[in-house]
């Protein structure tokens, strides 16, 4: 796999091809790692703006028609309303396709579920055992490029459920048969204050969002990003949770309690190499919640991940508290009874430590 390319050598890729050479540039694009896929089929798809578009789209459904699950690829299409019939749509969906197919382990989890340290470690360790210098470890998407033979990961939200209305939340997982899923999951009522704090001081990574306006109160009952969007994932994956070969349910809770014990099994997990017990123990040392919040503040990991917006309010941090329990300093005691009730009610008994007894 090669380095990603820049916007500007994407377009170069396709500068060659027309609309009736989709053979040569699949396999121009083949050639290429996935993110570049990205690029190639949304230059692709910003070409059919130009004359004979029609023709264009008539190609690519063709080409589209010869894959049969391709529409399980669709569950981005519903963020922005992207017609899947569309040129745009079903070069998307082929880009998505691509991307999956092209890794062989995934990362995921709801937002604010505690993954930026847990993918902090992961890098950590590896740089520590094979001797890789890794000026982001939390981009574990580099690592197969930079040493042959590591596994091709992607660390995803999934479907970007946080997005999307209830509703229109992804219950297929068949993407993932034979790949490796590591789920990363907390507590809803820490995830959704979380969230609130993160949708009102940040911009979000996958898909610029208007910042909330309203109160966590409300935002807790909202079906886009709330407690109902939080559990309509959950269970989601509960019901899928057989579709990958296999799959890691990793508890914030317990990586807090052990995370040399956590690290030790993402690793694993994974098939990444480890540094043994002493180097975990020392990943785990130097990626302490008080050092993951100096790095913010100082700014010295590449790109947004860990980009401080506002010194002046903590709220607005990335790396915030990460306290287990932390719902009870922010949510009044009727918006607590009103959450438990929801996940009594709602959350599947694969998640039985979320839910309050009885429920």
């Amino acid at each position: 796999m090669t380095d990603p390319l820049g916007p500007r050598d994407a377009l170069a890729v396709m500068a060659p091809f027309r609309a009736s050479d989709w053979p040569a540039l699949a396999a121009a694009a083949a050639r290429l790692d996935s993110v570049s896929w990205g690029r190639v089929f949304a230059a692709f798809a910003a070409a059919a703006l130009a004359p004979r578009s029609a023709e264009r789209l008539a190609d690519l459904r063709a080409q589209a028609a010869r894959l049969p699950d391709l529409a399980r690829y669709g569950f981005n299409l519903a963020i922005d309303g992207t017609d899947p019939q569309s040129l745009p749509g079903l070069a998307r969906m082929l880009d998505c396709r691509a991307t999956y197919a092209a890794h062989d382990a995934f990362v995921l989890e709801y937002p604010k579920c505690g993954r930026t340290w847990l993918r902090l470690m992961i890098g950590r360790a590896v740089a520590l055992a094979t001797g890789l210098d890794l000026a982001d470890p939390t981009d574990l998407g580099r690592l197969a490029s930079l040493r042959p033979g590591l596994p091709r990961i992607l660390v995803t939200h999934d479907d970007d459920p946080e997005l999307k209305r209830v509703e229109d939340i992804w219950r297929d997982k068949t993407i993932y048969r034979g790949r490796r899923v590591l789920l990363q999951i907390r507590d809803p009522r820490d995830v959704v204050v979380s969230y609130f704090f993160h949708r009102t001081t940040r911009n979000h990574e996958a898909a610029p969002v208007a910042p909330y306006q309203g109160t966590m109160a409300t935002f807790a009952r909202h079906p886009q990003g709330g407690i109902p969007n939080i559990v309509a994932f959950y269970n989601a994956w509960a019901a899928g949770r057989d579709e990958p070969a296999a799959l890691l349910r990793l508890d914030y809770e317990d990586l807090v309690a052990d995370p040399a014990a956590g690290l030790a099994a993402a690793l694993a997990f994974l098939e990444l190499p480890s540094p043994g017990p002493d180097g975990i123990r020392a990943v785990v040392e130097d990626s302490s919640f008080a050092r993951m919040q100096a790095l913010e503040a100082a700014g010295t990991v590449p790109g947004r991940r860990l980009t401080l917006v506002d010194p002046s309010n903590p709220e607005a941090r990335k790396v915030r508290r990460g306290k287990v329990g932390g719902y009870r300093d922010y949510l009044a005691a009727d918006d607590i009874a009103w959450i438990e009730d929801y996940l009594a009610r709602h959350l599947d008994p694969w998640y039985d430590r979320y839910r309050p007894a009885g429920g």
